[in-house]
């Protein structure tokens, strides 16, 4: 019986000219997964799993609204969580910032204002200029 910590390695080396013509797309899907995921072990020190479409519902809800508040494109407001998160993509947000990036969106929508600093000694108003202009409609 194959151990389950060995099923992913078991699956990795199944030969996608061997498999049924409708799974050998998915199976070519995983396989490049476990390559990325190997590459970022060894080369990064550790492997994260990409967050799924379906778990980033929320912030695309969140970003939805934001536009339609605002009044701006969808562009400027994802650039706003590229900016403050550091990513290029959304889905370059780990499972734990997806409700960081949800919360600040919010903010953004009920306050109107970009907060970066949400300690209690602290209630101004933090921007850099890009997210001032892009907020600000300017």
């Amino acid at each position: 019986m194959l151990p389950i910590d060995y099923l992913n390695g078991w699956l990795f080396g199944i030969d996608v000219k061997r498999v049924k013509p409708e799974i050998r797309d998915l199976l070519i899907t995983y396989k490049k997964e476990c390559y990325k995921a190997l590459s970022d072990y060894w080369m990064k020190g550790k492997a994260e799993r990409k967050t799924t479409t379906d778990e980033r519902t929320g912030l695309r809800q969140a970003v939805s609204q934001l536009v339609s508040k605002k009044g701006l494109i969808y562009s400027d407001a994802y650039s706003l969580i590229h900016q403050r998160f550091n990513v290029q993509h959304i889905d370059e947000l780990t499972a734990e910032q997806i409700p960081m990036a949800v919360e600040y969106i919010h903010k953004i929508v009920l306050e109107g204002e970009l907060i970066t600093d949400t300690s209690p000694k602290s209630r101004g108003i933090l921007l850099d200029e890009e997210a001032f202009y892009v907020v600000a409609g300017f």
